[in-house]
């Protein structure tokens, strides 16, 4: 069976570990709000060469580490509003060509598109 979207909002992880989705490599959506993480182990999306859309909005992230979304190169949206992330450091989307990150919860926000995103 084949998954392709999977909506784990609302659940209480508090941590990404490196085997999280190492048996759904064929992810295209992956939906992590409100489920109260703080961290993302480096390794975490691996094996999400397909994923296009990564929604890690109102959690606790207050930094993500330069190599957490390497093997996305499929990545077009990554919704990261309602975290206290104070700086996304300039080379963490440096592996995605397409991607438009969202920082905040406003409809009429501007979106960035391979740059640094200050929260």
């Amino acid at each position: 069976m084949q998954v392709l979207e999977l909506d784990l909002q609302g659940n209480n992880f508090s941590r990404i570990g490196s085997r999280a989705f190492e048996g759904v490599k064929t992810l295209v959506s992956l939906n992590l709000a409100w489920s109260n993480i703080s961290r993302v182990s480096t390794k975490a999306f691996r094996n999400l060469r397909l994923l296009r859309n990564l929604t890690l909005a109102e959690n606790r992230l207050r930094r993500l580490n330069s190599f957490v979304f390497r093997d996305l190169r499929s990545l077009e949206l990554l919704v990261l509003a309602g975290n206290k992330l104070t700086r996304v450091e300039p080379d963490l989307f440096r592996y995605q060509s397409n991607l438009q990150v969202r920082c905040r919860p406003d409809l009429h926000q501007p979106i960035y598109s391979n740059g640094p995103c200050y929260v």
